[in-house]
């Protein structure tokens, strides 16, 4: 799943919760907080975050929430992959 924006109409942080949940089919409520995974106020001040008005980090972040394995880009856009527990197993035999 795909997410683009530019940061500066909705704050990064809550772009990549909607991945998720859209990614999972969770609420986004449901799912594990962003925090356990990255701090969501260093994540809109990198990449954006609605009312910030601090240049964009150039570059990615990637990290596991969810099950679901999530790129943020500078462009603004966030890819959220559901991790296949089939592949897991294959990696670890």
């Amino acid at each position: 799943m795909r997410v683009t924006g530019d940061g500066r109409s909705e704050p990064t942080s809550l772009r990549v919760v909607t991945a998720i949940a859209d990614a999972t089919g969770k609420s986004p409520t449901a799912i594990e907080p962003l925090y356990s995974a990255v701090d969501p106020d260093a994540l809109d001040e990198l990449f954006g975050g609605g009312t910030s008005d601090r240049a964009p980090f150039g570059g990615t972040l990637t990290f596991t929430l969810e099950g679901c394995d999530v790129v943020v880009r500078a462009d603004g856009t966030v890819d959220v992959t559901p991790v296949n527990p089939k592949d897991e197993a294959e990696v670890a035999e």
